[in-house]
């Protein structure tokens, strides 16, 4: 017989103790946060005292950051000393990026840090000479080369780069190479021109060349410019690999194994976040299906059901739905800002924002933030940075109600004022969600300045503080980027999706009265898409936001968890598509992108899957080709993703097959933040630097036209009433078809 007593003990017993590890666990890594946002701060005091309590030196964070990584990167030179004389190890690489502390301050171009690192025994010296010569730092490259760890083989490897670099227009390599070529050994003299060298490691990555398939998806694996270069299927996206071991390479994010039989290799295990799949080497890999041809793409191609017909307003982010397609059968094709062609007119909007205008009747709300001590406005164009915008001061935040026909300004509120405590990225604002209407209300959502109601005549009717919302890297905290989620309306709530850094959430908050009707708490790291809020085919009530590790639907009248799933990227911009049968979602911030069509039906714990089943309730998924920044186009027969690289590719809506690829690229052309809209059988795409390309929707990506605004653009466009409404960094455009 079993004792109750001694039975209800012992479980008491073992809660207690699983109780205690649990507290542990999280006092360890609460300690560790501590440890790392001291070298953040190159706080040495603060570094010795913990250091004190027996914290590990070498704590890492959920991606294997460690505290003198964080002092490398930010620069903090004492910081990094104390760190590495009480033990840190200098040779850690994060699980993420792959980087050791030298990395960082190389990258960063903290010359004395990488200096100190290298003398306490980094062993990746090598790999350093190789970024620095890239990135043209001399005095980089000559610290490296004095400290005498730096093989032939490296030395070499670098005077060859840094010759052909000088090939480019305005390199200026030759303070690097003067550095690189004094006192060469006579060994790295032979290497430099050695052709059998460079043939060696050609001869050592050969094996691993060739085509891999799983199931319809291909990998090619191809040697360019002496590394193994992996593209999937004929993507222009490509990753390069670099060795980690004989078999194994590594990429942002992503492993690769190559698998042996003996000498020959036979398979690659490609694993990216939760992603993992093996393709099996082929000779003959089976071609996909060809893309239908124009002529047959009505009748071949599924059309589904669409929702009603959309009315002439554009209430939110994208208009109705979020789906940024307009009513109204007349396109507009030409117009030139400088010019003032076909610009009804131009009216300048003070401060700074990237929050999109909304439309109802014969007004346009827009958002804005005013910050006198910061003046250094949008930074265009493609790069990595991830510096957040140092400025002080007040910040006004504001709304402004524009007249739809004139452009004159009918009112402008203040609706806070304060310094902000999150600092933004340089291609952000501090006013970056676009505003919501329903025609008597307008919610301004200005992230920790809380979310503010109006009437449509400029009346405050109440203010929700929602917290700080801090959003940033999900790597590293300190940089901060700014709120960027857009509110939607249902019914009579607005719907706030604030995944932050701590404590995300989704809630929805009472038109009325400002209080929470419900509140959902969402296990998530960062993200900026907004969610959307709709009545399915079944009368199902829903709320669709995507995130990294959350992506859900939601009861809309009860916040109720309808289907969950992860395997989306670290960082998540664009917002949910949906039809009234079944949802696209996507995330691309590489090397994971994911675009899952997914029927409303689908209930619980969800996982994407490699090949859906026919009773699955996913409609259909893949892991690569979905978009970084831009939000997607989505009708009844075809999705149109637009990159932030400016690839415009078209994919059939029922089977995710692609029906063409279109690049958008120019002078003014070389990245893009603003989502593509479309109206009247033409699809609209905006560059950051202000270039409009109009696409005809004729399943081919043909361009009509390229117009210029004439200055940056980052904020995704709105059409109402046969008008198109570009914001551009200092003035709202509205623009017009042109007059026969």
């Amino acid at each position: 017989m079993i004792d109750l007593h001694e039975n209800v003990t012992g479980r008491m017993a073992w809660a207690c103790v699983l109780a205690s590890v649990l507290f542990c666990s999280r006092a360890n890594a609460d300690d560790g946060e501590r440890l790392r946002e001291a070298a953040r701060r190159g706080d040495v005091t603060a570094i010795e005292g913990l250091l004190a309590k027996g914290i590990d030196v070498n704590s890492p964070s959920s991606y294997g950051v460690t505290p003198l990584a964080t002092a490398c990167d930010h620069g903090h030179i004492e910081a990094a000393r104390l760190l590495i004389d009480r033990g840190a190890d200098v040779n850690t690489k994060d699980t993420f990026y792959k980087f050791t502390p030298l990395g960082w301050a190389v990258m960063r171009r903290h010359t004395e840090i990488a200096k100190i690192l290298v003398a306490a025994g980094a062993q990746d010296a090598d790999a350093a000479l190789s970024n620095a010569v890239g990135s043209m730092q001399p005095e980089v490259v000559r610290m490296l080369i004095e400290s005498g760890k730096i093989s032939d083989a490296a030395r070499a490897s670098a005077i060859r780069a840094a010759r052909k670099m000088q090939a480019a227009p305005n390199a200026a390599t030759q303070p690097i190479l003067e550095i690189l070529e004094t006192n060469l050994s006579e060994e790295a003299k032979r290497m430099v021109d050695y052709a059998a060298l460079e043939q060696q490691k050609l001869d050592q990555l050969k094996p691993f060349e060739g085509v891999y398939q799983f199931e319809s998806a291909l990998m090619t694996i191809k040697i360019n410019d002496g590394a193994l270069i992996a593209s999937e299927g004929d993507s222009e996206r490509s990753l390069r690999l670099e060795p980690e071991g004989t078999d194994t390479f590594v990429a942002r994010g992503t492993t690769v194994q190559f698998l042996r039989d003996a000498e020959k290799i036979r398979a690659l295990t490609w694993k990216a976040g939760e992603s993992e799949r093996t393709f099996e080497r082929t000779a003959n890999p089976i071609a996909p299906a060809p893309a239908a041809p124009v002529a047959e793409l009505e009748s071949s191609t599924r059309r589904f059901e669409d929702f009603p017909e959309p009315d002439t307003n554009w209430p939110q982010f994208r208009g109705p739905l979020s789906r940024g397609i307009a009513t109204g059968n007349v396109p507009i094709t030409v117009w030139d800002g400088p010019s003032g062609k076909n610009v009804a007119w131009k009216t300048s909007i003070p401060g700074l924002a990237t929050s999109s205008p909304i439309v109802w009747d014969n007004r346009v709300f827009l958002t804005t933030g005013v910050q006198e001590s910061d003046a250094s406005g949008f930074r265009t164009g493609a790069y990595g940075d991830v510096e957040s915008v140092q400025s002080n001061g007040e910040c006004s935040y504001r709304l402004i109600c524009v007249d739809l026909e004139t452009g004159s300004v009918l009112w402008e509120r203040e609706a806070a004022r304060r310094v902000p405590q999150v600092k933004r990225h340089a291609k952000s604002s501090h006013a970056n969600a676009t505003a919501a209407t329903d025609g008597k209300h307008v919610l301004a959502m200005f992230g920790e300045a809380g979310l503010h109601c109006f009437d449509m005549d400029g009346n405050l009717l109440w203010t929700r503080d929602l917290g700080l919302l801090d959003s940033g890297w999900f790597y590293d905290r300190s940089y901060q980027w700014g709120f960027g989620s857009s509110p939607c309306i249902f019914e009579d709530s607005v719907i706030v999706q604030c995944d932050v850094q701590d404590e995300a959430f989704l809630s929805a908050i009472d038109l009325r009265t400002g209080e929470t009707r419900w509140k959902t708490p969402r296990e998530e790291i960062p993200t900026w898409s907004s969610p959307v809020a709709f009545i399915a085919k079944d009368g199902t009530p829903m709320v669709i936001a995507t995130g990294t590790k959350c992506t859900a639907a939601y009861h809309a009248r009860t916040g109720e968890v309808l289907w969950k799933m992860g395997g989306f990227s670290e960082i998540v911009v664009p917002t949910p598509q949906v039809l009234p049968e079944f949802a696209v979602v996507t995330s691309g911030y590489a090397p994971v992108q994911p675009i899952v069509a997914l029927r409303h039906s689908a209930r619980g714990d969800l996982k994407i899957p490699e090949s859906p089943s026919e009773d699955s309730p996913f409609l259909w998924a893949q892991m690569k080709g979905g978009p970084y920044m831009p939000t997607p186009v989505v009708t009844v027969d075809q999705m149109t993703i637009l990159d932030n690289g400016g690839i415009l590719t078209g994919l059939d809506l029922a089977t995710g097959k692609r029906l063409f690829r279109q690049r958008l690229r120019g002078e003014k052309a070389t990245a893009y933040t603003a989502s593509p809209v479309a109206c009247a059988g033409h699809l609209y795409c905006t560059s950051e630097e202000g270039t409009t390309y109009v696409i005809a929707m004729d399943g081919k990506g043909t361009v009509v036209s390229q117009n210029d605004l004439g200055e940056s653009v980052l904020a995704s466009p709105a059409i109402s009433q046969g008008r198109l409404l570009i914001r551009g960094e200092r003035n709202l455009y509205c623009i017009v078809p042109a007059l026969e």
